[in-house]
């Protein structure tokens, strides 16, 4: 799982690197400005004869004829203020789609939001954690806090790619359809951040031996416990 911490980090990085672009852009904009300005102001000073001003230097007609040729470079440091901001806005999202997403965060800083068990048959026991207020994902899936759900495998996939796909963004821009980039699933650029989950032994709990007393408390086996967890993994981040 990438921590906070690291993606902090790589978000500093590339936004120091977008605010020295951004400088640059300002810089050749206010000379455009001033270009301009300036052009309009002599040439009122010359076609009209009017008594050059404080601040201003008289020049002959020549050499402003000679200056007026040059405005059009005007139209090609507009132009390059363009190119430099699509070559920023492309940088960005580069950084972005090689940044995995953060932890989803919750009051206090809480990163868990569910806590899992594995049982036999490939079911998974899930507990909901950590959430002040229900998470109304859809029809199917309403999330409230100490839930306890007992899925089989496709019930969890559909669960976990529930919860992945609600903090999706960016959504029409076709470098996050995994259709067309598979890289799309692990990015930060097209989604917001991902849930979390920690492997809890619930099978112990007392209140889920009351109320599903028909559990199995056997060991499902080391080769299952890895595909199940490998499962989880693929929507969620865990931790310890």
């Amino acid at each position: 799982m990438i921590s906070r911490q690291r993606f902090n980090r790589t978000k500093l990085l590339y936004n120091t690197l977008t605010e020295t672009l951004i400088l640059f852009l300002f810089i050749l904009l206010a000379i455009a400005t001033i270009y301009n300005r300036t052009i309009g102001e002599q040439n009122e000073i010359i076609e009209k004869n009017k008594f050059i001003p404080a601040g201003h230097v008289a020049i002959e007609k020549g050499e402003y004829d000679d200056f007026l040729k040059n405005k059009d470079n005007i139209a090609g440091i507009t132009s390059e203020k363009d190119s430099l901001k699509n070559r920023i806005k492309d940088l960005n999202k580069k950084i972005e789609m090689g940044v995995g997403p953060p932890p989803c965060v919750f009051s206090e800083d809480k990163q868990v939001l569910l806590e899992i068990d594995f049982i036999q048959d490939t079911t998974f026991l899930v507990k909901v954690v950590n959430i002040e207020k229900p998470l109304v994902l859809n029809k199917k899936w309403t999330l409230k806090k100490d839930s306890l759900y007992v899925l089989n495998k496709k019930d969890f996939k559909n669960l976990g790619y529930t919860l992945h796909e609600s903090k999706k963004i960016n959504e029409d821009d076709p470098d996050c359809d995994q259709k067309i980039n598979n890289k799309a699933w692990s990015s930060s650029y097209c989604y917001e951040c991902v849930y979390v989950f920690k492997l809890v032994n619930l099978k112990q709990k007392t209140t889920i031996q009351k109320f599903l007393p028909w559990l199995s408390l056997n060991d499902i086996g080391s080769e299952q416990t890895k595909n199940m967890l490998m499962t989880a993994q693929i929507y969620f981040y865990p931790t310890k």
